[in-house]
Formats: C-alpha cells, sequence, structure tokens
C-alpha cells in the first residue's frame, strides 16, 4: 500500500518521453520501446558487425541490440545508463535483448558472459559497471553464466570519447587481462556501446593469447 501511495505521488516516467508509465511499463513507456532502432544483427548472425574486426580478430559472431545515433534516442539511454545512475535501465534492456536472442538463435550453455571491465577507480567514482548490468540482464534471460571477475582492467585509459580509431587503440592495448583461465572457454564479451571496437578489440586479444576457444561479442547499441 505504502508503495502504491509513493507511487501515486511520484509516478515512474517514461526515460524518454516523460510520460506517466502505465502498470505493465517498465523505464519505457510503450509507444518508445517500439520506436527503438533495432539492428537485426542476428538474423545474418552479425556478419556486418564483424567486419569492424576485420584482421585484427577472429570472431565467431557479433550482435547488437540497437543502432545508436548521435543525438538519438539510444543515445538518450545510454546516457541514463553511463551518467545517470541507471544501472536498473541497462539490465531491462538486456531482458529484452536476451528474449530476442534466445528465440532467434541457439546459444549453447557452455557459453560465458564477460563484460567489459571499468578500471576499479572508474567503478568506485560511478558504483557500478553499466557493461556488467547490461550483462546481468542477458544471463538472467539466456540462463549463461556471467564471470565479471574473470577479466580486469589494469590501467586506467582517458576517454574515448573524439579519438580516432588508431588512438582509441593506443588507448586502451594492453590494459586488460585475465585473472583466470580461460583455455578451451567459449565466451561472449560483453558492452554497452560498440564504435570503433578498440576496447572490445584489447580485451579479445587479452583473450585469444590466453586460450580462449571462441570469442563473440554482444553489444547493448552499435553506432552506424
Amino acid at each position: 500500500m505504502l508503495k502504491d501511495f509513493i507511487h501515486t505521488l511520484f509516478p515512474d516516467c517514461c526515460i524518454v518521453c516523460s510520460q506517466t508509465l502505465i502498470t505493465q511499463e517498465s523505464h519505457l513507456c510503450l509507444h518508445c520501446e517500439q520506436e527503438l532502432p533495432l539492428t537485426y544483427s542476428h538474423q545474418h548472425n552479425g556478419m556486418d558487425l564483424s567486419q569492424r574486426f576485420f584482421g585484427r580478430i577472429r570472431l565467431s559472431s557479433v550482435n547488437a541490440y540497437l543502432k545508436f545515433y548521435h543525438e538519438g534516442i539510444v543515445q538518450k539511454l545510454s546516457h541514463q545508463i553511463k551518467y545517470d545512475n541507471n544501472p536498473d535501465l541497462a539490465t531491462y534492456l538486456g531482458k529484452k535483448y536476451g528474449e530476442v536472442l534466445k528465440a532467434h538463435l541457439n546459444i549453447e550453455k557452455e557459453w560465458v558472459l564477460v563484460p567489459v571491465p571499468l578500471h576499479k577507480r572508474k567503478l568506485l567514482k560511478r558504483g557500478y559497471n553499466q557493461s556488467m548490468a547490461f550483462a546481468l540482464g542477458l544471463s538472467e534471460t539466456l540462463g549463461l553464466t556471467l564471470d565479471e571477475n574473470l577479466l580486469i582492467r589494469i590501467k586506467p585509459g582517458s576517454t574515448q570519447t573524439n579519438k580516432s580509431r588508431m588512438d582509441r587503440w593506443d588507448n586502451v592495448s594492453a590494459i586488460f587481462r585475465t585473472t583466470d583461465s580461460v583455455e578451451g572457454k567459449k565466451i561472449i564479451l560483453v558492452d554497452d556501446v560498440l564504435t570503433t571496437g578498440a576496447t572490445l578489440e584489447a580485451c579479445g586479444q587479452a583473450l585469444v593469447k590466453q586460450g580462449c576457444k571462441e570469442l563473440s561479442i554482444i553489444v547493448l547499441a552499435s553506432a552506424m
């Protein structure tokens, strides 16, 4: 009853349009959720997105839930997740995308979800890892093991924003390492936004060097 009273005074609103949400809605109203720009990458196993890594690292698949456009709806969601203390939104979207992948792809249970790690200083400042929050939603829906400690970031690096692809690679190369054996494992790297792919490539290289058997990528959104 107290919860209902609080909801009456401070109703939940859609993150995008600020419309009051009805009982069945969460984070987004139905209209805005239907307006999300989907990639449908699962329909062709993410081959278009895989091209970004061609010649750099061998991947089984690259899948993204949403298309990221500057000043678009997905940028607003991404900002909410990363800077407005809303990891629950990332988990919600992870569950939604997990439902899509579960319905269209046969993902074996031996795959392990590994979120791209934040440096401990940034994690302490933000209070959560947005990639971990997204991976949590995927894990709950897909029934896959989630290992948030298998990969760590050993030095901070500077922000990737406004860097060229080469500068991004220089910024993240050799700053990730594994904490346990990955020999023979099938790993799905999980991140929030795919741009040049430099960070994901650096993570992937660290895993492959330690004997990762197969590597895939799932991201919340991909810059188009």
